[in-house]
């Protein structure tokens, strides 16, 4: 065979290397920008500037040493060779450990050791999840159908209760309360997570399988969507909703934090850093839209409180946003989105929100305070007042649609004994607010439904 022959065979071999070669590396960054794409922002840290570099190696080496046929080979070669021994393990584990969406991950259990006293709340405590990934008793799922009432309550940091201890939580009282006073079997499951607004306990309520099952649904909303008005774009939708309202059984087959690269959240990476590591319980998770980070130690109400005092000196503000009529209106879509979520044969209840904040603070109490964002922060009365508008949307919307309404602002707003900062319940304020949703639900239900089934 001549060398004219032989040519063409060594250049299209060549080719084939170079392409084998190379096709991961573009793959990765094809798969980078798609994430980017589909994110609308991603997050990038030097392990990110790492793992990019190696890629863009991967990349450069080839297209430099391209005439070095058997190096290029080698590289191809190790390269494929990993690629069907991950992708094949990716898929298996997201099969092996596939869970349906819950509220929080299941049978989860965090320590809480407060190191900043809280006003009203122990400073030691339990956060724990039962098997259907809420916060309350274990339970599972084939006796969940033999309950004579259960209740799911939903909302955010307010009905999760992170500092209050897994008995101390409010819809943990709220099951006491009603099993004692009926003689029923009650079970009353948490839903709430910090950081939620109306929108995601729409979402979390169409999504949760295990919703429907539940003859009574709770809501308390309205702090955080007053959150977002006064310190975000309240028309801009949480960036994953989807993500940030439901997880997917243990944390290495999670769903997808947002923002971040698509390797972070390989069923391959998590379990490697679960093992290696030893993570469990990402407290980022607790994070929710565009809110704090809840260290169990409370170490970040300490700093927001000195960052809002700040924010007083420089001038507390006292007239409402532009955008606060827009975000009254989407708020009242949004309470809309939630009973729409509700089956006919569920009973839906709606909490107006209520709040430690009004026009006379003593200065122990307005210390509590840590409602700010780093630049602006409303006196504690404006702050009452415009909390007050979310909750006259409620109030009308229950009127409007003959739904149940449990006032808590009204029998509970202002009173330092019930509140451990802006809008947080002591224990004390976890009782108070568990006994009058308590009286609402035994008045609306049926007694003979309540006490037992044959």
């Amino acid at each position: 065979m001549n060398s004219d022959q032989t040519r063409p065979r060594a250049q299209k071999l060549s080719t084939i290397l170079f392409a084998g070669a190379i096709l991961p590396a573009c793959g990765f960054f094809g798969w980078f920008s798609f994430s980017v794409l589909l994110q609308k922002s991603i997050s990038f840290s030097r392990g990110d500037l790492v793992v990019c570099g190696l890629a863009n190696l991967l990349l450069l080496v080839p297209v430099l040493l391209r005439a070095k046929h058997s190096f290029v080979a080698r590289l191809a070669l190790i390269q494929w060779s990993l690629l069907f021994v991950f992708v094949p393990a990716e898929l298996l584990l997201r099969l092996a450990f596939r869970q349906p969406p819950t509220p929080w991950d299941p049978n989860t259990v965090r320590e809480i050791t407060l190191s900043v006293p809280f006003e009203g709340v122990a400073a030691k405590g339990t956060f724990s999840t039962n098997e259907l990934g809420l916060r309350g008793r274990s339970l599972p799922l084939a006796q969940l159908e033999s309950v004579d009432l259960p209740i799911l309550c939903v909302g955010g940091s307010t009905t999760e209760c992170f500092y209050n201890s897994d008995e101390n939580a409010w819809p943990a009282v709220l099951e006491r309360s009603i099993a004692k006073r009926t003689g029923g079997r009650v079970f009353v499951g948490n839903a709430g997570r910090g950081g939620h607004i109306a929108r995601h306990h729409a979402w979390q309520l169409k999504h949760y399988r295990f919703a429907p099952r539940f003859r009574i649904v709770v809501v308390l909303c309205g702090w955080n969507d007053l959150s977002a008005a006064l310190f975000h774009d309240p028309a801009a939708a949480p960036r994953d909703i989807a993500g940030e309202s439901l997880t997917r059984g243990l944390n290495f087959t999670a769903s997808a934090e947002p923002h971040t690269p698509f390797y972070r959240n390989l069923a391959i990476g998590k379990l490697f850093q679960e093992v290696v590591f030893s993570r469990s319980w990402n407290p980022v998770a607790n994070a929710g839209w565009r809110a704090v980070i809840q260290d169990p130690y409370g170490e970040w109400v300490a700093e927001r409180r000195k960052i809002r005092q700040k924010c007083i000196e420089s001038g507390a503000l006292t007239t409402p946003p532009a955008q606060l009529e827009e975000a009254l209106n989407q708020f009242s879509a949004d309470l809309e989105a939630i009973h729409a979520a509700i089956s006919q044969e569920q009973m839906l209840i709606f909490i107006t929100q209520p709040t430690l904040c009004r026009a006379a603070l003593t200065e122990e109490q307005a210390a509590r305070l840590w409602s700010c964002d780093g630049k602006r922060a409303w006196t504690a009365a404006a702050t009452a007042a415009m909390l007050t508008q979310f909750n006259d949307v409620t109030r009308r919307y229950c009127r409007e649609h003959n739904l149940t309404c449990v006032d808590a602002e009204v029998a509970m707003s202002g009173d330092p004994a019930l509140f451990y900062d802006d809008c947080h319940f002591s224990d004390a304020g976890c009782s108070a607010l568990a006994d009058l949703v308590a009286n609402r639900v035994i008045a609306v239900s049926d007694p003979k439904a309540i006490v037992g089934r044959d």
